[in-house]
């Protein structure tokens, strides 16, 4: 506030003071007391008084405090005609006025103290903080608010590399590509075939964590491949747990296996599909510890398809699934397991021809597939297996005559076709081959019966249906 102005406010409130002194000096005063008038001789001011006052009244009023005896003398009385005119109480009024601003300071602080308390009031508010409070701390806090920062920066760093070295995406791109060099990538991608539920265990569920460039990987997705196509969940051990994240059900799922494995030192036998080498599963053992070279499961109710992805394990050496419910042909694939010596298929529901493949394998030594629906005929080819030892085919479908190369089977032991449709007379080299080594058991529907010809001639037969 401007000077002026505060000079301003102070003379209105002089005024309002001046007024109120006015209107409670009327109404202090009885209506019928007559009005003195003093005169100061010494000041030659006019003071007033009520009329008819004693003189010790008049001394104690405040417009004879202070006076001396010689001016109270000079009080000029008022009477009654002067009240009621007009002029004389105007005239009244104007010396009262003189009188009272000759002495400003007494009469606003005796009869009314409030009006030197207001003035701070205009000049308070423009000083409190309060206006500057708000607009200094909105407007700045909403701009330094972390959070806009926060949401963009996690997107560009959220794929980080896994223990492969790279993405998960990636990994099971570059899986993908693997396995599809083993499998039909049709069937890899469909839904509900056993090389789509191998894939989809081995990116998304085995805890194991297998990367691309694991010199097991093919393994350990063709070893899944055979637990899905042979109807792994229904097998009566070793059956893979419920649930592949819970180390409980994958306890109780390894204590549900009695089939042991050789791994290593350590004879395990674990359920398939847990967290641990594939060597470790039970009816599986390794002979270096990564290679697999056993797969071994009797009376374990191993049904389905064998799949052509069992070629891929070229390490195996024993493949033997016997008394099962597999159904289905001999992949022609298995002729690539080179190192394979027992072939033990007997007591299934297999049908088929043997595959050519099959007699390219110079080390097998038990070629065991009896008890089957197998058909065709034995081709001659078998004489090239000259490790065989056991050749059971007895209890099938198959026709025709006898190979003469049979003879050729220098160390064979067990030669058993009956219970075919064989016709013919057992080879004269097989018959020398038992002359040569007394050990050596032949048998063959070798009986006549008119009922069921064919038959199979054999003079060196030693058991004849």
């Amino acid at each position: 506030m401007r000077k002026s102005d505060k000079m301003m406010v102070v003379h209105l409130l002089s005024i309002l003071s001046l007024m109120s002194t006015i209107t409670q000096a009327v109404e202090d005063v009885d209506a019928q007391t007559p009005w003195y008038f003093l005169k100061s001789e010494t000041s030659g001011t006019v003071e007033n008084a009520p009329l008819g006052s004693s003189p010790q009244r008049l001394r104690s009023s405040s417009a004879t405090r202070g006076k001396s005896s010689h001016e109270l003398s000079s009080i000029m009385k008022l009477d009654e005609r002067q009240r009621d005119d007009p002029d004389e109480i105007m005239g009244f009024a104007r010396l009262l006025q003189m009188s009272t601003t000759s002495s400003p300071t007494q009469s606003p602080t005796k009869r009314s103290p409030a009006p030197t308390n207001p003035p701070p009031s205009p000049t308070a508010p423009p000083t409190l903080p309060a206006p500057t409070n708000l607009p200094t701390q909105s407007p700045t806090n909403p701009p330094t608010f972390p959070p806009p920062t926060f949401s963009p920066t996690p997107s560009p760093t959220a794929p980080p590399t896994n223990s492969c070295g790279i993405t998960d995406d990636e990994r099971k791109e570059e899986i993908r590509k693997e396995v599809e060099t083993v499998s039909d990538p049709v069937s890899v991608g469909t839904p509900g075939m056993p090389q789509n539920s191998a894939y989809e265990w081995l990116v998304n569920e085995d805890t194991l964590f297998i990367c691309p460039t694991d010199p097991t990987v093919i393994q350990r997705y063709v070893m899944a491949v055979f637990y899905f196509s042979t109807e792994g969940s229904r097998w009566r051990e070793c059956k893979a747990p419920n649930d592949f994240n819970s180390p409980a059900e994958i306890e109780l799922a390894n204590e549900a296996c009695n089939i042991t494995s050789e791994y290593g030192d350590d004879p395990k036998s674990n359920a398939w599909l847990t967290p641990e080498s594939e060597c470790a599963w039970g009816g599986t053992s390794c002979n270096t510890g990564t290679t697999m070279d056993s797969i071994d499961f009797q009376d374990n109710i191993i049904a389905g398809l064998l799949p052509s992805e069992l070629g891929q394990l070229t390490g195996l050496e024993n493949l033997a699934l016997e008394e099962g419910l597999i159904s289905g042909t001999i992949p022609s694939q298995l002729g690539s397991l080179q190192l394979l010596e027992i072939l033990d298929l007997n007591v299934n529901s297999m049908r088929g021809t043997i595959p050519a493949s099959l007699y390219t394998l110079e080390n097998l030594i038990e070629f065991d597939i009896d008890t089957n629906d197998f058909s065709g005929s034995i081709s001659s080819a078998i004489g090239q297996m000259t490790n065989l030892r056991f050749v059971q085919f007895f209890n099938n479908k198959f026709t025709s005559t006898l190979p003469d190369t049979l003879g050729e089977l220098a160390a064979l032991e067990v030669l058993s076709v009956e219970f075919n449709q064989l016709s013919g007379s057992m080879p004269a080299s097989v018959c020398e081959l038992v002359t040569e080594n007394p050990t050596t058991k032949v048998s063959a529907d070798c009986i006549f019966r008119e009922e069921s010809p064919p038959y199979v001639e054999c003079d060196c037969c030693i058991f004849c249906r």
